[in-house]
């Protein structure tokens, strides 16, 4: 069964001028036990963002190794296409030049980019951020990953993470 792991360690949007500012930063929380990210009130931000999907959120295959990593809940997105995580209500709009980083677990060695990171400032259109991941011995663990890519500047941002494949499993 191919399965997917992904954790939000932190969701970072930067001014890029001579100071950064963090927009928002979510540690996933601590999870009691598997629940669908649509159920789930543990969200660091679960007042002030919505968080939706078909992912579920859990404490297993915690985040270590990179720094920044928060260590304990994490979202699990399966292999099963189409399997999903919306973030939104993010409110950019006071802000350009926008970058995310993120923690990415993938337990493969081969393929690199097949969790589709999208941004949309309406939620009915969106565009992909890019990134890479190294492939080969030694590249199943956690890392940051900063993708790249134009984030919009809106009242309402949405990030979408979801699965495109059944080939890969992270």
């Amino acid at each position: 069964m191919s399965l997917r792991y992904f954790l939000i360690i932190s969701l970072l949007f930067s001014v890029i001028t001579s100071a950064q500012v963090t927009i928002f930063s979510e540690n996933v929380g601590s999870p009691g036990s598997t629940t669908l990210v649509s159920s789930y009130t543990g969200w660091e931000n679960n007042s002030t963002l919505t968080f939706a999907g078909t992912a579920d959120v859990r404490t297993s295959t915690s985040s270590n190794g990179y720094t920044g990593s928060s260590g304990s809940g994490n979202v699990f997105i399966t292999g099963t296409v189409g399997t999903n995580l919306v973030i939104s209500e993010i409110n950019t709009s006071s802000y350009t030049s926008l970058a995310l980083s993120l923690g990415h677990f993938k337990s493969a060695t081969t393929a690199s980019n097949e969790l589709v990171i999208e941004v949309s400032s309406d939620g009915t259109n969106y565009t992909a951020l890019t990134y890479s991941r190294p492939t080969g011995t030694g590249t199943a663990v956690w890392m940051l990953i900063s993708p790249t890519g134009t984030i919009p500047s809106t009242s309402n941002l949405r990030i979408r993470f979801r699965n495109s494949t059944t080939s890969s499993q992270f």
